[in-house]
């Protein structure tokens, strides 16, 4: 009976472990699956540039690059004869239009800056002059070749806004030649007046008496 009685003891404190285990476990949380970090995407860089940003060895904003641009047509409109005198600061302006299409190959006015520079250095008419309007073109070719710039650009030739320059120089030898006779016609006017006031003042000695001459002392 004893016996009976301590194996029923262990019996139930063995089943009392069991239980005090299990709910151990049970009670304990499970672990929360790891959690997954998603890398934020980047940033996508602007199509357009933006006006405080600088290109090409001359540091030009685009606002810059148009300014020259718009310079050289008016001074080139004014003295077309001269226009190849623009040249170096125009080719600065191309220099940094192409470091702006390298990094903002996309951006939108890019091909109606190379359409109307490409007119400019053509203007200059010079084998130089020339070749930069070549580099505009290719650019606006390679990179916006279905724009309207670019449609317009194909009907387009160096000799179209070339002969107003030799036009203009026999324009402007006419206004030296005029300024020259103009001053030649000044010229003789005051000759005239000043040979017509020395008759006068000849007549009007001679017809004044003598006096006898005073000797030196």
């Amino acid at each position: 009976m004893i016996v009976k009685s301590a194996l029923i003891g262990v019996i139930t404190a063995a089943t009392l472990t069991q239980a005090a285990v299990a709910g151990t476990t049970a009670s304990k949380p499970a672990p929360s699956p790891a959690k997954q970090v998603t890398a934020k995407p980047a940033a996508a860089k602007p199509v357009v540039a933006p006006a405080d940003e600088y290109f090409g060895r001359m540091k030009l904003s685009i606002l810059g690059i148009s300014n020259t641009i718009h310079d050289t047509k008016l001074r080139e409109g004014f003295d077309p004869v001269h226009a190849a005198a623009y040249y170096d600061k125009l080719s600065l302006a191309e220099d940094a239009l192409e470091d702006w299409s390298k990094k903002y190959p996309h951006d939108t006015w890019l091909p109606g800056k190379a359409y109307y520079m490409s007119h400019e250095f053509w203007a200059m008419n010079t084998p130089d002059g020339n070749r930069e309007a070549e580099r505009c073109r290719a650019l606006l070719f390679a990179q916006f070749k279905t724009s309207p710039y670019a449609a317009k650009a194909r009907t387009e030739a160096a000799a179209m806004f070339q002969p107003a320059i030799a036009a203009a120089q026999p324009a402007q030898a006419a206004v030296a030649t005029g300024a020259a006779a103009s001053a030649g016609a000044t010229a003789a006017t005051t000759t005239a007046t000043t040979g017509t006031a020395t008759s006068a003042t000849v007549g009007a000695t001679a017809a004044k008496p003598q006096t006898a001459a005073t000797p030196h002392p």
